[in-house]
């Protein structure tokens, strides 16, 4: 007990105090901040000891009854997984109908007495294949196509087809992203901020797929795109060659947060760190099917992993992604199109600049020279020399804050406003403080009559400066006279935060602790090319009405106001919250005496008509110029070394960030080589790149072609684990237990020679997958019914020897694509952008409802749905989608009620419910309570119904349409259609594969 407190005491100092404190970071989402955040650390991390106690006893057992020694760097290529590959020689194949995958499956059937089941019956194989390879049920047209077709390479025909289809890639592009981690934004803590330019790598998936890409070639374009086109921003690229560099897009998938870090450099080094063991995590998986972050602070405690090959590895990815050299995020993208291209975008762009320009001043020129004028007090219209001719930083008479920042008057660096092109810019830093821009005279806001107003105006030409982020709000004041709040007059620093969409929040006293909301003024937003500002007119004896002008024109919402809120004071912007604009012809003025604010208001109406007009003209101008501007290029999210140079990449002790120890050459896994495994990195441009000098370390080329080359113990484990995969995608599961570890402490193949046979036509048929995919779907042991005699359900229970069809449920994807298809509603549009997910604040992540006439995008196949790490589609993630943190090798698969709710009651299903019953309704021949029941089975399940089953149907029908009995007797029995609709939706016959 002694021996187990002390290990247990030394794995909470390593989880509290050392690195593992980084990995609780990390995977939990935990950051211990506080006295209850640390005891929530501690309790943590001693369930974590009791967790490996038990763990470590069980594995003792284990290793002393049941496993082997285990491997040792000097012994690895005795280790099933790490040998060379030897193709079995299959025999005793004297029935031709049977494929080398039967007889090896027979093998082990043999054994227990047993052989393969009856082949399924037509309409079963036909569905099982089409939702299987394709990921979509066949229609009726297409199942009667294939049972017209009586030849003997029916099957083959169709298999082929399907194989050839782009759909094929839609369906295993999807296991393909699953395993590599992909997802549509960073993911991280707190944030999970988008990945806009994802998609192009998704696209690339798909179409390697969809052409075969030999499975070799694949890797070394993930891996080394860039060092194979050895690109430079002056090439000209060919389609080919982009493609080849989106691929390296493969490297940023992993989980990135470092875009929004915040903290010291401590947190920054420490999430940097993050990105890199993420990405080494998922290319041994995805690679290897091996775990390798135990290496990371020790030597593997069950593979022939020593601490040093860890960062052996890591020094491959780490001229990429140098922690001291950090490139986030959003700066990671090259334009496909070459400097010619490129040139001409910007000239069109400056071009159109310069003519939309010459347009607005024209119109600025016309506001003023048409506009109502009441008696200017006050303007400024922007034509002078320098903004501190007739503003300033402080309020007239007033003393800014001591040690706050001033606004900067004629200077670029915020906070600070500067004349430009006749323009007023206000230029805002982030969040804090507010700071004025004052102007210099004060102002007489209380009108000496009752009728008399006085108003102020500008023109809003820009709602952001240099292309950022346009401005939350636009803030301005009236009756401004004491920053600091220690002048004896009380009231006035009234802000108007004018919101852009709609109205404006009116404050008094502000800023300060006392200042208080005076409700909200206006109704119309603030948008660039109007007119705004605000109104006070005097009303009785100590009572002002403030009224918001847009175009000159006061709206509804109004506030009223006392003399005492009204003190003499300036007019003038607010700088705050990286809020930065642009305006112009700022103007205060009075009614004329003897001119009531009805007359004025007339006025300003004449004038609104002819605005309008102006307005229109202007627009159309403006448009006919924006249409010249040419398209922006095509932007990839990439990978790439920042420079040929070899950074030193250092074991860190213990795995400690922050105790590096001596640098480590890059080196692949000691335990598949066989003589050197250090990678000699690729110094030459190859024959086919873009003829430049290396613009990169050329080690990740040297790695891949380390892993791929034929012959080797790398290149065999590769194949292994992909043609696992691949058989794990038919079957529902795989030849090897334990996907995510082909490793000492996984779990051996259930038919090692199967997989050998596999890896091995795998790599002589030249890496093809569709070729593996072939073999296995027209074998016997594919072809054969899902059910069980009563011999095979007593001998292998679990199916383990395949004496059946695994019959299992569909994923995610392919269940709501089938939905869709079956509904008659799928959009086939492929690529592109993804389809934005929506919260609705209801715990509930939904696509937006369709709206008009489809095809609709909310209803394009499922990969092409954003995966958002923090807010995967609600449907989907109830259906066990694959949760990308950093990848998943092998998704679970639950049953759980709220599967069963979601088939019924989501808006999703429906809504397929309904659209299924108006397809049923425009197609069913004859339009008869059968012959609709005929169809939807037809449609649904690929057969006819059964007289049981044609009986309860037309029964449902009549009881739902009774208890409708108050509605619409068409709308009831429409519903009660839908109802029905959805209800066969949700059954196992409908969401497993056949």
């Amino acid at each position: 007990m002694s021996f187990y407190r002390a290990v247990a005491s030394f794995i909470v100092n390593i989880c509290i105090r050392g690195p593992g404190r980084y990995l609780i970071v990390r995977r939990a989402g935990v950051r211990p901040s506080t006295a209850h955040d640390n005891s929530r650390f501690h309790r943590w991390s001693v369930l974590v000891v009791a967790a490996i106690g038990v763990l470590g006893i069980a594995v003792g057992v284990l290793q002393a009854e049941d496993k082997p020694s285990l491997p040792s760097p000097g012994n690895a290529e005795l280790f099933w997984s790490f040998r060379p590959l030897t193709r079995p020689e299959v025999t005793g194949n004297a029935d031709q109908q049977l494929s080398a995958i039967d007889e090896l499956v027979r093998v082990q059937l043999r054994t227990r007495g047993l052989e393969l089941a009856p082949e399924a019956d037509r309409r079963t194989l036909c569905r099982r294949l089409y939702l299987d390879l394709i990921g979509l049920p066949p229609s009726p047209e297409q199942l009667a196509q294939f049972l017209a077709d009586t030849s003997s390479q029916a099957v083959e025909t169709l298999v082929d087809q399907l194989l050839a289809s782009p759909q094929y890639g839609e369906r295993w592009g999807r296991q393909w992203l699953d395993v590599v981690g992909y997802a549509d934004s960073n993911g991280y803590i707190r944030h999970d901020t988008p990945r806009p330019l994802a998609y192009h790598y998704r696209d690339y998936v798909i179409q390697s797929l969809n052409d075969d890409k030999p499975y070799d070639q694949f890797w070394v374009e993930q891996l080394a795109g860039d060092e194979l086109v050895n690109y430079s921003a002056s090439a000209e690229l060919t389609p080919q060659q982009v493609q080849t560099l989106t691929a390296t897009h493969y490297m940023r998938n992993a989980p990135d947060g470092t875009d929004t870090t915040e903290g010291n450099e401590t947190t920054r080094v420490i999430e940097r760190y993050a990105v890199l063991e993420s990405l080494l995590q998922t290319t041994m998986s995805s690679m290897f099917g091996m775990t390798i972050d135990c290496a990371r602070c020790h030597d593997h405690k069950f593979d022939p992993i020593p601490q040093r090959d860890y960062y052996a590895l890591q020094a491959i990815f780490y001229p990429a992604f140098n922690v001291k050299k950090w490139v986030q995020p959003k700066d990671r993208w090259i334009y496909t199109a070459g400097p010619s291209e490129i040139a001409k975008w910007r000239a069109s762009l400056e071009q159109a600049d310069k003519e939309v320009a010459a347009l607005q001043r024209d119109h600025q020129a016309w506001l003023v020279a048409h506009r109502p004028a009441g008696i200017v007090r006050w303007k400024d219209d922007f034509e002078g020399r320098s903004v501190a001719s007739q503003w300033s930083p402080t309020a007239p008479g007033d003393a800014i804050l001591e040690g706050a920042v001033r606004t900067k008057l004629d200077a670029d660096a915020a906070p600070a406003a500067k004349l430009d092109s006749g323009k007023l810019m206000v230029i805002a830093d982030a969040p804090g403080d507010s700071r004025w821009l004052s102007t210099q005279q004060k102002i007489d806001w209380t009108p000496a009559e009752v009728g008399q107003s006085v108003q102020v105006t500008f023109d809003l030409v820009a709602d952001r400066i240099s292309g950022g982020a346009p401005a939350g709000r636009i803030g301005y004041y009236i009756a401004l006279h004491d920053h600091d709040d220690d002048s004896p007059v009380t009231g006035g620093n009234l802000l108007i935060d004018g919101n852009p969409a709609g109205g404006a929040s009116l404050n008094l006293d502000y800023p300060g602790a006392d200042s208080t909301g005076l409700g909200e003024l206006g109704t119309s937003g603030y948008t660039p090319g109007r007119n705004y500002g605000v109104r006070v007119t005097r009303t009785g004896e100590q009572d002002y009405l403030l009224e918001h002008l847009v175009n000159g024109q006061p709206e509804e919402k109004t506030v009223s106001l006392k003399a005492e809120q009204l003190p003499d004071g300036a007019f003038g912007f607010e700088l705050c919250c990286s809020r930065s604009f642009i305006v112009d012809n700022v103007v205060v003025e009075s009614s004329p005496d003897g001119t009531n604010p009805e007359e004025l208001n007339l006025a300003w109406k004449e004038y609104r008509i002819l605005l309008t007009s102006r307005q229109q003209e202007l627009a159309a101008a403006i448009q006919a110029v924006n249409a010249k501007r040419l398209p922006e290029p095509v932007k990839i999210a990439w990978a790439t070394d920042l420079s040929p140079e070899l950074p030193d990449v250092p074991l860190l002790h213990r795995g400690d960030y922050f105790q590096p120890g001596e640098p480590v050459p890059a080196a692949g896994l000691s335990a598949l080589s066989d003589g050197a495994h250090e990678i000699v990195p690729v110094t030459a441009p190859d024959a086919s790149s873009l003829g430049n000098a290396r613009t990169t370390t050329g080690r990740r080329l040297a790695f891949a072609r380390w892993a791929t080359q034929a012959g080797s113990r790398p290149a065999a484990l590769l194949a292994r684990v992909q043609v696992d995969r691949l058989w794990r995608g038919h079957f529902g599961q795989g030849l090897v237990p334990s996907p995510e570890n082909f490793g000492a402490s996984g779990v051996e193949p259930t038919h090692p020679e199967l997989l050998e046979w596999l890896a091995s036509e795998l790599v002589d048929s030249g890496w093809r997958l569709k070729h593996i995919h072939r073999l296995i779907v027209l074998s016997r042991t594919y072809r054969q019914s899902g059910e069980a005699s009563v011999m095979a359900a007593d001998k292998d229970p679990q199916n383990a020897c395949y004496s059946r069809f695994p019959v299992h449920r569909l994923e995610a994807e392919q269940i709501r694509d089938t939905m869709l298809s079956v509904a008659g509603v799928l959009n086939p549009k492929a690529g592109g952008p993804s389809v934005a997910v929506v919260d609705p604040g209801n715990r509930q992540v939904v696509l937006a409802a369709p709206a008009g006439p489809g095809p609709h995008e909310v209803d394009r196949r499922s990969i092409y749905i954003t995966m958002r790490r923090s807010q995967p589609l609600t449907f989907l993630r109830t259906f066990d989608q694959a949760s990308p943190d950093p990848n998943c090798v092998s998704r679970s698969s639950s049953n759980v009620v709220a599967q069963s709710l979601s088939m019924l009651n989501s808006e999703f299903s429906q809504r397929m419910g309904r659209e299924f019953a108006q397809r049923i309704m425009a197609h069913a021949s004859p339009a008869t309570d059968d012959g609709q029941i005929r169809y939807a089975f037809e449609v649904a399940f690929s057969r006819e119904p059964s007289g049981e089953e044609l009986s309860s149907c037309r029964e449902f029908l009549k009881n739902q349409t009774n208890q409708r009995a108050s509605e619409n007797p068409e709308a009831a029995r429409n519903s009660a259609l839908a109802d029905l609709c959805r209800l066969l939706l949700a059954t196992n016959e409908f969401l497993y594969l056949p």
